[in-house]
């Protein structure tokens, strides 16, 4: 016994291993990308000695900032640092997904899900908010499940403590996640009439909201609730709509999956599928592949489960299931493949030429403007972005913060601009706004590589 106890020890460590090496071999190159190069900008800025809120302009939480700030603090201003610390990330999401399952079901298909997160994530901007409240919130779920077993005072504790850490990193989604569970512990208190579930939501409360008052000791309360409360709901929903046929579908399979479980009375399995239908719900806003796939880990640590259960229905229907079940894996880790066409292992960033002109040609300045939305390149250039804005979209930012940008332009003069305007279309983006006629009328045309413009400052 002691054993095989050992070799199945060893077997873990060696998959573990294997988990960590794909994780970093998907994740091994450097591309200029928005999402990733929002949260670098603005890190950037913080290193530069610029305040949050104060001299920059943002309306998500500051967690993410403020974390790869504190690893180039310690380990250096680099992208590797940066990148290296986000997929240590993503590899504790796929191993806290693996956990999860097996609190679930101890099955030899527990192995699988995080492997499709993995590559699932292969194409993601994992330098990135997101990225960061996904694990907490994973590892909160871990702490949660437990507490549904043992009911014990320190799950509730860790679980309240990490969801609190996971609203520092992106607020919307940290409080869903939070009510969730909250909500689910009312209804267990309900239902089943024991006063320890209301004790343990107390803790779990308590404790959630203890990491988000240490805000208050860094900005004031006025601030905080108009940045990242009153303009996201007012303004974010004017840009990021798409169709709602992605969220559909995985509403569709998360209720497929309640069917094929529906005679479990495991409350962790209930509590997963109301995690998943909460998560998705809460995608709406911006429901497409990335907000997608980034928030079905509920569905993966089921999925040993489903699995099994399937395993238990007659010929065609366990072959039914196992055919839909293959399209669906496959529907979620094509755009990894699609994305790695373009952007094999081990790209470098040496493949963008107009970085390489912007080194040699725009050195008069410590400024430089780039947007509307390319913030990638105030950290890959280091130069400083003269504005509070690290990107600017119409319908988005109001026309007041549009005047201020061109402001701050007018008394910085950064040497060069550089303009992606292919990104935005499907914004509706309109170039007739204060920053992009400043840049018409004192900046001249200079080079391009496919879709970046760069333009000069022209001499008096």
């Amino acid at each position: 016994m002691k054993l095989f106890n050992n070799i199945k020890i060893s077997v873990k460590h060696f998959w573990l291993l294997i988990l960590f090496l794909l994780t970093a071999l998907l994740h091994s190159s450097h591309v200029i990308n928005s999402d990733e190069g929002l949260t670098l900008s603005v890190a950037w800025d913080i290193f530069n000695n610029k305040e949050l809120y104060i001299d920059i302009f943002e309306f998500v939480a500051p967690g993410s900032f403020y974390a790869i700030f504190w690893i180039w603090k310690i380990f250096g201003a680099s992208y590797f640092s940066a990148k290296l610390f986000s997929i240590i990330i993503i590899y504790f999401c796929a191993f806290g997904i693996h956990e999860i399952s097996e609190r679930l079901t101890l099955s030899k298909y527990s192995f699988l899900a995080p492997f499709i997160f993995v590559v699932s994530s292969a194409y993601w901007p994992i330098i990135n908010y997101h990225i960061y409240n996904i694990f907490f919130i994973i590892w909160a779920l871990y702490f949660f499940i437990k507490l549904l077993k043992d009911n014990s005072k320190k799950n509730a504790i860790f679980s309240g403590i990490l969801t609190g850490i996971a609203i520092l990193f992106l607020q919307p989604r940290g409080i869903i996640f939070l009510s969730t569970l909250s909500f689910f512990l009312i209804i267990l208190l309900f239902k089943e009439k024991k006063l320890i579930w209301l004790k343990l939501n107390l803790y779990y409360l308590f404790f959630s909201i203890l990491p988000v008052t240490l805000l208050l000791l860094k900005w004031p309360a006025t601030l905080l609730w108009n940045n990242l409360i009153i303009f996201p709901i007012f303004n974010y929903s004017k840009i990021a709509s798409v169709p709602f046929n992605l969220l559909i579908i995985f509403l569709i399979i998360t209720l497929a999956a309640f069917w094929l479980l529906r005679n479990n009375k495991s409350k962790k399995i209930w509590l997963l599928v109301y995690i998943q239908l909460a998560l998705l719900l809460s995608s709406a806003p911006l429901a497409d592949h990335f907000h997608i796939l980034i928030i079905i880990f509920p569905l993966y640590c089921l999925l040993p489960l489903l699995i099994n259960k399937i395993n238990n229905f007659n010929f065609f229907y366990s072959k039914t299931f196992f055919l839909l079940l293959i399209m669906t894996v496959f529907f979620i880790i094509w755009p990894s493949f699609i994305y790695f066409k373009y952007f094999p292992p081990f790209f470098s960033i040496k493949n963008y030429k107009f970085i390489d002109y912007i080194k040699d040609n725009c050195r008069q300045s410590k400024y430089l403007y780039s947007g509307p939305f390319y913030p990638s390149i105030y950290f890959e250039t280091k130069k400083l972005n003269p504005t509070p804005y690290p990107w600017l979209i119409t319908n988005h930012h109001t026309e007041k913060q549009f005047q201020e940008a061109r402001q701050y332009l007018e008394k910085n003069k950064p040497e060069c601009s550089v303009l992606n305007y292919a990104m935005v279309e499907k914004y509706r983006y309109d170039r007739n706004n204060p920053v992009d006629n400043f840049i018409i009328e004192n900046y001249h045309f200079a080079y391009k590589d496919y879709n970046i413009l760069i333009y000069k400052l022209n001499e008096d």
